[in-house]
């Protein structure tokens, strides 16, 4: 019995040192999801951080010459509540952006319970091009974390 106890603590102490959980570097792409929508591309993916948190990183990228720029939305589920990051838009057409903008990307802690990306068409508000507004978005977010 003893043995037992102690490869269920090694395996338990290995896995979270080396191997980490099945939700640990998670690749994900909207390509073929419910929002995926014409003129937007995004994919990246999401770890575990050596500082436990969850981090998202990835590639947003405005693909058809519409004048159009493309934005993600992500939410994040915590407990009952959910947050939406709205920060990630291309600023324009025909532009690409990091998610994250940072190496390790945009970081939540390991208690929340999911992440989901929603892809959207910009246009920008009025003449003077300093605001921009959601013009089209995906049906329906795309779970990306944690794996299914």
């Amino acid at each position: 019995m003893a043995g037992v106890i102690v490869l269920l603590v090694e395996y338990g102490v290995v896995q979270r040192l080396f191997g980490g959980s099945a939700t640990e570097n998670v690749r994900w792409t909207t390509t073929g999801t419910s929002t995926d929508i014409a003129g937007a591309y995004a994919e990246g993916e999401v770890r575990r951080g050596s500082d436990e948190r969850i981090h998202l990183v990835g590639r947003l990228q405005d693909t058809h010459p519409d004048g159009k720029g493309t934005a993600l939305i992500i939410s994040v589920a915590h407990g009952d509540r959910v947050e939406e990051v709205t920060d990630y838009n291309t600023g324009g057409a025909n532009h690409s952006i990091d998610i994250g903008m940072q190496p390790t990307g945009r970081s939540f802690p390991d208690t929340i319970k999911s992440i989901s990306v929603r892809e959207c068409l910009t246009a920008w508000a009025d003449e003077t091009r300093t605001r921009l507004v959601l013009d089209r978005c995906g049906t329906t977010p795309a779970l990306i974390w944690p794996a299914s």
